[in-house]
C-alpha cells in the first residue's frame, strides 16, 4: 500500500505520478509573472542568496521535469486563443468572462528520445489574482466546466492526430487548479466525447474533491483550502457544511490524503495560530503557500516506510526553514487542525539536520539526509536515521534500559514504556524527565561492538553506566520457529514463543504468531497481520497491520493491549474463549479512564486508548 495509491498502479508508479503531477502543477504557479518577473525567477535568486532549504524543508522544484516542455495554443490547434502575460492560456469564465486573471491553464508535452510526443499534461493554474475568487462561488456546481470545452476539444483532436489517446493525459493543478482538476474528472465521460475518461487526474490542495476513485487528491490537513468544500454540489451546501467562521470541516474522503501534516513554523505554534482553521484566518493559508515551494511530496514518497502508509495514515513531513530546524521538534502534535493526535504515525525529516520526536503510540521516523536527533519514548518505534551523523535519544535511564545489536546492524533499545528499533544511527543519548517535567540529564553513549559505552568523563570509568548488548535469538528471511527470552523474528512468517521468564518477543516483517510464556511478556507483532497469544499478564502490541489478540483459557492476570485499532484502516480483533457473544463481553466491560477493562475470572484485558462506544461485535472472535 501507499499514501498516493491510485487506480491499479504499483507503488512505484503511484509515487512517480504524485511527484510528476506536483512538479507540473507547481509550474503553473511558479510561471506567474509579478511586476514582469516570474515567481520561479525570484525564487531562484532567493535560493541562490539564502541557500537551498533556507525557507522550506528542501530544494524547491523550479523547473519542468526532464523531457517536458510547453505546448502552445497554436500547436494544439486552439486558434484565436487568448494568452496572458505569463504565457497562460486563458479560459472564459461564466462569472467574470475574459477579465484579466480569470481561469488559466498550461499544456505541457513529454517527448521521447526520438522526438515523438509521448504524453500530455493539462495543468490548471492556481489562484493568482483577486478576480479568481469570484469563480470559487461557481466551483461546486460544475458551471466552470464549460470554460474548459474549447481547450479540451482542440487538444483531443491534436492528440488523436499524434496517435495518442485519453489515457496518455495527466490532468493536474494546485489550489483552484486542483479544484478544476476534480471538476474535469467529474465530467470526463462527456467532455470531448469522453476522450478523457481514462486520463489520470491528480489534484493538489484542491478545495473540491471527487471520491469515485477517478482522482488522487494530495494535500495537508493544516492547509485551510485542502478539501474545504468536499463533495458539496453548490456554494450554499459548501457554506452549510463548513464549521464556525468558515472553518475547514476536516472531512475524510476516499482518494484524498486527509491526515497529512506539513510541519512548518506556523504549525509549531498551531495551538494559537490555527485555533480557528478558517479561510478568514491568515495563518490558515501559511501551509497552502508554503507547500507549493517544498519537496515534501517527493520526501513522503521516498520515505523508508512509505510502503506501510495508506491514504489516511497520519504523516507529518517537516517543512521547517533553517532558522527552526535545529530547535523545533517535528512531531504529530496536538493541534486544532488534527483529529489523530496519539494515533500511530509517520514522521518524515528533510535533507538537513532535523529534530524528530515520536508520539504516544507506534511511530515510524525517517530522518533522511543530514545529522538528525530522533527522540523516542513510549510505544513501538522504528527509526531510520539515513545518511549523516544521526543520534537516537531515548527517554529512559540507564537502569531502565536494555539494548541489543541484531545481525543486520539494527540497534534495539527496550525500556519500561516502549521499544525502539533503529537503523543508520551513529550515537545514542538517554534522557529522562526532571522534577519540573522537563527532559534533562542527557547521557551520551557511543555504539561499540558489544555495548553502549557511557561517554561522560570519569576517573578510571568510575560511575560509568555502560549498557551491554543482551543475547537475542534471531530469525532470518524465511519462516522460523523461535523461542527465548529476547526473540526477533525478522522476515518471514515466524512462530515465536517465550519462556517462564519476562520475555521480549518481536515478530518483524511477516505474518507471525507470537505466544507468551508464564512471565509478564511483552509481545510486538510489528509489521503485517500477526496473532499475539496472551499468557500471564504482560503487554500485547500488534504494530502495523490487522492483528488478532488471542486469549485462551490459560491467559491470566492483567494483559494490556496497547494499540487496538489505533491506526487508519486497521481491523484488529480480539479472540476470546471466556465469552460466548458480544453481549457477554459488554456486560463484563467498563470504562477506566481512557481505557476499557474486560474482566473474566482471573483475567483482565486492559485495552488502552479505547472507549466502550468504540467497540462492536465485529471486533471480537468467539472460539
Amino acid at each position: 500500500m501507499g499514501a498516493f495509491d491510485y487506480k491499479n498502479y504499483t507503488i512505484d508508479q503511484s509515487v512517480a505520478l504524485a511527484e510528476l503531477s506536483f512538479r507540473l502543477a507547481s509550474q503553473s504557479v511558479l510561471q506567474t509573472k509579478i511586476a514582469g518577473v516570474t515567481i520561479d525567477q525570484a525564487l531562484t535568486g532567493a535560493q541562490g542568496t539564502l541557500g537551498v532549504g533556507a525557507i522550506s524543508g528542501g530544494p524547491m522544484p523550479l523547473d519542468l521535469p526532464e523531457g517536458w516542455r510547453d505546448l502552445s495554443a497554436a500547436t494544439i490547434g486552439l486558434q484565436g486563443a487568448r494568452i496572458d502575460e505569463s504565457g497562460f492560456i486563458k479560459m472564459e469564465s461564466p462569472i467574470t468572462g475574459w477579465a484579466d486573471g480569470g481561469p488559466q491553464v498550461k499544456v505541457y508535452g513529454e517527448y521521447g528520445a526520438d522526438g515523438s510526443l509521448d504524453r500530455v499534461c493539462i495543468s490548471f493554474v492556481a489562484t493568482n489574482n483577486l478576480i479568481d475568487v469570484a469563480d470559487y462561488f461557481a466551483m461546486n456546481n460544475d458551471v466552470l466546466t464549460a470554460c474548459m470545452v474549447p481547450l479540451l476539444d482542440a487538444l483531443a483532436a491534436y492528440m488523436t492526430s499524434q496517435g495518442l489517446s485519453g489515457d496518455d493525459v495527466l490532468v493536474t493543478g494546485y489550489s483552484l487548479g486542483g479544484g478544476l482538476t476534480n471538476l474535469m474528472a467529474r465530467g470526463a465521460d462527456t467532455l470531448a466525447g469522453g476522450f478523457y475518461a481514462d486520463a489520470d487526474f491528480v489534484g493538489h490542495e484542491a478545495p473540491v474533491v471527487v471520491t469515485d476513485g477517478s482522482v488522487l487528491n494530495i494535500g495537508y490537513e493544516n492547509d485551510v483550502v485542502h478539501r474545504l468544500t468536499g463533495e458539496a454540489r453548490s456554494f450554499d451546501e459548501a457554506v452549510d457544511q463548513a464549521g464556525p467562521g468558515l472553518s475547514n470541516p476536516d472531512g475524510d474522503y476516499h482518494g484524498s490524503n486527509d491526515n497529512m501534516v506539513i510541519f512548518d513554523g506556523n504549525y509549531a505554534g498551531a495551538g494559537l495560530s490555527l485555533a480557528v482553521d478558517s479561510l478568514l484566518n491568515p495563518f490558515g493559508w501559511w501551509a497552502h503557500v508554503g507547500a507549493v515551494l517544498s519537496d515534501a511530496v517527493a520526501r513522503i514518497g521516498n520515505s523508508a516506510f512509505y510502503d506501510l502508509t495508506n491514504e489516511d495514515s497520519a504523516i507529518v513531513v517537516s517543512n521547517l526553514g533553517a532558522d527552526l530546524r535545529g530547535t523545533v521538534w517535528v512531531e504529530d502534535k496536538s493541534a486544532p487542525t488534527s483529529n489523530h493526535y496519539g494515533d500511530p504515525g509517520f514522521i518524515v525529516g528533510t535533507s538537513f539536520a532535523d529534530r524528530l520526536r515520536d508520539g504516544q503510540a507506534n511511530d515510524y521516523l525517517d530522518g533522511g539526509a543530514g545529522s538528525d536527533v530522533i527522540r523516542t519514548g513510549s510505544g513501538m518505534n522504528v527509526v531510520e536515521g539515513g545518511s549523516g551523523n544521526d543520534t537516537l535519544r531515548v527517554l529512559t535511564t540507564a537502569a531502565g534500559a536494555s539494548a541489543y545489536r541484531l545481525a543486520d546492524g539494527t540497534l534495539v533499545v527496550a525500556t519500561a514504556d516502549g521499544l525502539t528499533l533503529a537503523r543508520g544511527i551513529e550515537d545514542v543519548e538517554l534522557s529522562h524527565y526532571g522534577p519540573l517535567g522537563v527532559v534533562e540529564h542527557v547521557t551520551d553513549y557511543s555504539i561499540q561492538g558489544d555495548r553502549l559505552e557511557d561517554d561522560h568523563w570519569s576517573a578510571f570509568e568510575l560511575g560509568d553506566r555502560d549498557i551491554r548488548f543482551g543475547r537475542a535469538v534471531e530469525g532470518g528471511a524465511n519462516a522460523d520457529t523461535l523461542s527465548g527470552r529476547a526473540v526477533f523474528g525478522q522476515g518471514g512468517n515466524d512462530r515465536v514463543s517465550g519462556t517462564t521468564a519476562n520475555d521480549l518477543l518481536h515478530g518483524g516483517r511477516g505474518q507471525d504468531v507470537l505466544t507468551a510464556g508464564a512471565g509478564g511478556d511483552r509481545l510486538y507483532g510489528a509489521e503485517d497481520a500477526d496473532r499475539l497469544v496472551a499468557g500471564t499478564g504482560g503487554t500485547l502490541n500488534g504494530g502495523h497491520g490487522n492483528d488478532v489478540f488471542v486469549f485462551t483459557p490459560q491467559a491470566t492476570g492483567t494483559v494490556t493491549v496497547e494499540d487496538f485499532n489505533l491506526a487508519a484502516h486497521e481491523a484488529d480483533r480480539i479472540s476470546l474463549t471466556q465469552f460466548r457473544d458480544f453481549a457477554g463481553v459488554m456486560a463484563a466491560a467498563r470504562q477506566v479512564g481512557d481505557a476499557v477493562d474486560i474482566r473474566a475470572g482471573g483475567l483482565t484485558i486492559h485495552i488502552e486508548d479505547t472507549r466502550l462506544s468504540d467497540l462492536s461485535a465485529d471486533d471480537f472472535l468467539f472460539v
